[in-house]
């Protein structure tokens, strides 16, 4: 593969016009990688309902079926599948590198295989990276190799692991999103105190990390638009109520422990000033006088666009809440 063509991709990798010409230059040497990007590139600019989408999938998965293992093993992979996209990797069974527009574009991987495959990951355009099975030691190797340019996302999934590595890596300066997923051990300090200058989007799924509330004196807290937590025993409010939110704008909170008396401070707080999109889940309890007041304030959640309730229990009357947002209002 022609290092210069390559170099054009990587220097611009959500620019299809070096991807085009790198496929014409391999496709005239009877590389079938050159018809996998010219393909790939092809569909990522069709509608769905484009009469040619049919015949180019086809030609997509063949092209995969064919070569995607050798496609695989020059990652120095093994026992990984080549995919097209279909859907959040993190969903899919087993390893897997998603191929789109001809080159490697999300990976979800054991960490011992992510950390042998980062010198092949750095001639990629790598986006998204899920990482599995991971634990102190493997998180401190993997943070110590060199940063692929063009990765803004990371998911940490499944084990135990200190975040102090991560948070000081060379990695800090490439990632928008931080999921962490069903991850324990300490770490919360260690992830409030590092720098993360891109970070704008923060999953927390079922970790256990310690107290969250430390994570108020984040420096990186003020820039972030999209926070999900997900944690059963979250208890406190104090890490949402604090004053350092500005730029938030998505808010997921699925805390089966928070106590229906502190929603309302939630409605009222400084992270509602710029909320845009709201979703609760509020398990199998009903919703509280005091909570439908809070939300259906007028001076309350001033942005607002969405308000979506995960409520099984669908008990309480919420005709306040209907008045107040309308179509603005889902409650599922």
């Amino acid at each position: 593969m022609s290092q210069d063509l390559l170099d054009e991709v990587l220097a611009h990798p959500d620019d299809d016009v070096p991807r085009r010409i790198l496929a014409d230059w391999l496709s005239e040497r009877g590389d079938p990688r050159g018809e996998l990007i010219a393909v790939q590139c092809e569909l990522a600019v069709r509608g769905a309902h484009d009469p040619e989408r049919r015949d180019l999938e086809r030609r997509e998965l063949d092209l995969l079926q064919a070569h995607g293992n050798r496609w695989i093993t020059e990652l120095g992979l093994t026992d990984v599948k080549a995919a097209r996209p279909r859907g959040p990797i993190e969903h899919m069974v087993g390893a897997t590198v998603v191929f789109r527009r001809g080159f490697p574009d999300e990976a979800s991987l054991p960490i011992a295989d992510a950390i042998g495959a980062m010198p092949a990951f750095l001639r990629t355009p790598l986006r998204r990276l899920v990482v599995t099975e991971v634990h102190d030691v493997a998180i401190a190797e993997l943070a110590a190799r060199a940063p692929i340019r063009s990765l803004t996302s990371l998911r940490l999934r499944n084990g135990n692991g200190s975040l102090g590595a991560l948070g000081n890596g060379p990695w800090i300066t490439t990632i928008a999103e931080l999921a962490l997923q069903r991850i324990r051990g300490r770490g919360v300090d260690e992830l409030a105190a590092a720098a993360f200058p891109a970070l704008r989007s923060l999953e927390l799924d079922e970790i256990d990390f310690g107290h969250l509330d430390l994570l108020a004196t984040a420096v990186w807290l003020p820039a972030l638009r999209t926070l999900r937590i997900a944690i059963s025993n979250y208890e406190s409010m104090a890490f949402l109520i604090g004053e350092k939110w500005r730029d938030l704008t998505t808010l997921y909170l699925r805390a089966s422990g928070l106590r229906d008396d502190q929603l309302p401070a939630l409605a009222a707080a400084r992270i509602s000033d710029s909320l845009e999109h709201l979703e609760l889940w509020l398990g199998n309890r009903d919703l509280r006088p005091a909570v439908i007041e809070a939300f259906t304030r007028r001076d309350n959640l001033p942005k607002l666009q969405k308000l979506v309730l995960h409520d099984k229990a669908r008990v309480t009357d919420i005709t306040p809440l209907v008045e107040r947002w309308g179509s603005k209002l889902v409650v599922v």
